[in-house]
């Protein structure tokens, strides 16, 4: 008796099973929400880029025969371009090497305390080659640099009026020195995306 018992409760919960389920709602699907990773910055790397601008500055003649100067001011533009390396070597704090090369036109003229000549420079080419230290700010780089600078300056003392035939004094001379910047740099990342 035992056995038919059971029996016919397996039969009922065998059938009734499904007709249970018809009363159900359909399953919904949903697409699992699209995981965004974060940015990741690491300023390790080669870099290569392109500059301009202008300079102005202040140029001292001092005639030691006659005790007497002549001073003027110069400006003009510039344009060059760098190259570098960047090593991440720290979760937040980079260094680096960085070379630049810049042609320029920074000039500017007076009368020489000979008022028959006109004195006059033209600074023609910058260089400088430095080291960098920095902290990374996420997409922000803060830092300073400091290494060995060189301008080329042509310096002239002409007569007045087109330029001479027969006499005319020029000194070409480079200079090296010391230089030194600080600023901050901004990562530019951009992501595409497409949806299907």
């Amino acid at each position: 008796m035992k056995k038919i018992m059971l029996g016919v409760v397996a039969l009922v919960a065998i059938g009734a099973g499904p007709v249970l389920a018809a009363d159900l709602p359909a399953r919904t699907y949903t697409k699992a929400p699209v995981i965004v990773p974060e940015p990741v910055y690491n300023w390790t790397g080669f870099y290569i880029g392109a500059n301009g601008g202008g300079g102005w500055g202040q140029t001292d003649w001092l005639f030691t025969t006659a005790q007497t100067t002549a001073n003027h001011s110069t400006s003009g533009g510039l344009a060059g371009g760098q190259i570098g390396y960047n090593w991440q070597v720290a979760p937040s704090w980079v260094v680096g090497l960085e070379a630049d090369g810049d042609w320029a036109n920074i000039k500017g003229s007076t009368l020489c305390p000979n008022p028959f000549f006109t004195c006059g420079s033209n600074t023609r080419d910058l260089a400088s080659f430095r080291g960098r230290v920095g902290y990374a700010a996420g997409p922000v780089l803060f830092y300073g640099t400091g290494g060995v600078g060189y301008a080329n300056t042509a310096y002239t003392a002409l007569p007045p009026g087109p330029p001479p035939v027969c006499f005319h004094r020029k000194l070409q001379h480079g200079s090296l020195g010391l230089r030194s910047r600080c600023g901050y740099r901004v990562w530019i990342y951009a992501q595409l995306e497409r949806e299907v």
